[in-house]
């Protein structure tokens, strides 16, 4: 039986340590580094290895936590758009491009989007403003989720929130095994799902990769952060894409409103 490592483990680093200090932030990325190491582990308990080899590569983990601040400081870059409200550690500098997102209950409302293609990731963040639908944010919000299970099958679902305590602000956290040929209950809502998709991200399905969304609805923006793993040699179990949405924080206006 294959070892699988819950990603609502990784999601508790956020939910109940703060954001609110560079100690703090550095704990958190110790966690996520902890949170690739483990992926070895499990990559290598899969395949049987020896029981020399594991107690070698435990040694390795131990050498490699101790290190843990260099190798997490050269995984990703900070991007803060205090404009909009955010803060991510991007694996470069994201592009930025403006759309226009629409679905059953929103027309055409403009988005703000930052992207970066790694060859084994796609990063993306997008901002839509619906300042106008402030009051319906829980609505809107389980629309894109229905909508988003319309991508593929759904491999783990939960809540996450940032920051914790009484200062929390709660979304949903969703991954998505992503294939294109998901059979929906009413004729029509696939299409609509892609749609809905492409307008958010400017990407088309991608068969095979794993998609993991962090939203957030807040001041009557919609925040949706996204990591997509592509399946190079088969394989879209990198850490990365939780590893990049786990880096949001609140920027600018937003931290005054959560605190």
């Amino acid at each position: 039986m294959a070892l699988r490592i819950p990603v609502t483990s990784v999601l508790s680093v956020q939910m109940y340590y703060p954001l609110a200090s560079d100690r703090v932030k550095e704990c958190r990325n110790l966690c996520l580094l902890s949170y690739d190491v483990l992926c070895v582990l499990a990559y290598l308990e899969r395949m049987k290895r020896p029981t020399s080899m594991r107690i070698s590569t435990w040694v390795m983990v131990l050498v490699i936590v101790i290190a843990g601040g260099t190798v997490r400081a050269a995984t990703g870059a900070e991007y803060e758009r205090s404009d909009l409200g955010y803060q991510l550690d991007f694996p470069g500098t994201p592009i930025e491009t403006r759309g226009v997102y629409t679905s059953v209950l929103v027309e055409n409302a403009p988005t703000h989007i930052a992207t970066v293609k790694t060859n084994t990731g796609i990063f993306i963040a997008t901002v839509v403003d619906l300042f106008e639908r402030e009051a319906d944010g829980a609505s809107l919000m389980n629309e894109a989720e229905f909508f988003l299970r319309l991508l593929g099958d759904v491999a783990d679902v939960s809540t996450t929130r940032t920051p914790p305590g009484r200062r929390a602000v709660f979304g949903r956290h969703i991954t998505i095994d992503m294939r294109p040929d998901v059979r929906p209950d009413q004729p029509g809502q696939r299409e609509a799902a892609h749609k809905m998709f492409m307008d958010a991200t400017g990407l088309e399905v991608i068969d095979g990769a794993r998609m993991t969304t962090h939203m957030y609805f807040q001041r009557g923006r919609f925040f949706i952060f996204q990591g997509i793993n592509l399946p190079v040699d088969g394989d879209v179990r990198s850490p990365d894409a939780i590893r990049f949405v786990l880096s949001f924080s609140w920027a600018g206006d937003m931290v005054e409103q959560a605190d």
